[in-house]
């Protein structure tokens, strides 16, 4: 437990975490505030897998086609 003093205000801040995907307070033993932005966080997760996967592929292609002189 910590506590936060602002003038003569002193307030309990309790132990929590964000959520991953909106910022949320949460408890500490959770990554996300809902299952919306758990799948949210899915989703997104999935679509940078697949452009990673595009990129090396085009890479690949870029270079073996430059090697067998195809243009």
């Amino acid at each position: 437990m910590m506590y936060l003093q602002s003038g003569d205000l002193m307030v309990k801040i309790l132990p929590h975490r964000h959520c991953t995907m909106c910022g949320k307070s949460i408890v500490p033993e959770e990554m996300f505030c809902s299952d919306k932005c758990k799948k949210q966080y899915n989703d997104a997760q999935k679509r940078q897998k697949l452009i990673f996967i595009a990129f090396i592929v085009l890479a690949f292609f870029l270079l073996f086609s430059s090697f067998l002189g195809l243009k």
